[in-house]
């Protein structure tokens, strides 16, 4: 069985995600229109929505009853 590579992160989620996303505004902002573009912006809704889910997995809502 292949070992596995892991490695402790040394940032949060929800920062890793936000840098993610200036990064890749950055980018899309100065790439010409066309299919790189449109990848980009897919990857940029796609943290979006991984923002929220992880936002409302993460409310006080949310945590077991005690």
């Amino acid at each position: 069985m292949p070992h596995r590579r892991r490695y402790k992160q040394t940032k949060p989620f929800q920062d890793r995600l936000f840098d993610f996303l200036a990064e890749a505004r950055q980018k899309a902002e100065h790439t010409p229109e066309g299919m790189e573009r449109e990848k980009m912006i897919k990857k940029i809704e796609s943290a979006k929505t991984a923002a929220r889910i992880d936002a409302w997995a993460n409310s006080p809502k949310m945590q077991r009853p005690k």
